[in-house]
């Protein structure tokens, strides 16, 4: 909702197959996925390389915890990934998806 309060066209799915397949249908509108690690039925790691495949240099915002956050970053290394620790507020979000999007 936050995203969406701000402008940002929003599709979401309930876990990583869902995901996935709504990208798989939509993926010259997809410009930046954000993700929480611990979506169900699709291990975090598996569901960021798939969206990768789909979508080779797709910018990928990770929600997770700290110690996630470390697991994630040795398995899969991309500059196209970054990582929104857990807690987060709403600024902090919109932050971090304008700077992936802006690239910076």
């Amino acid at each position: 909702m936050t995203l969406e309060q701000f402008g940002y066209r929003v599709v979401s799915g309930e876990d990583g197959p869902e995901l996935v397949a709504l990208c798989a249908r939509r993926l010259d509108d997809v410009a930046l996925a954000v993700v929480d690690i611990m979506m169900p039925q699709l291990d975090g790691p598996s569901l960021l390389r798939t969206l990768q495949r789909l979508k080779p240099g797709l910018k990928l915002l990770v929600m997770c915890g700290s110690v996630e956050k470390e697991k994630v970053a040795e398995l899969i290394k991309s500059p196209s990934i970054r990582f929104l620790i857990k807690p987060f507020n709403a600024d902090e979000l919109l932050i971090a998806v304008r700077d992936c999007l802006e690239g910076s």
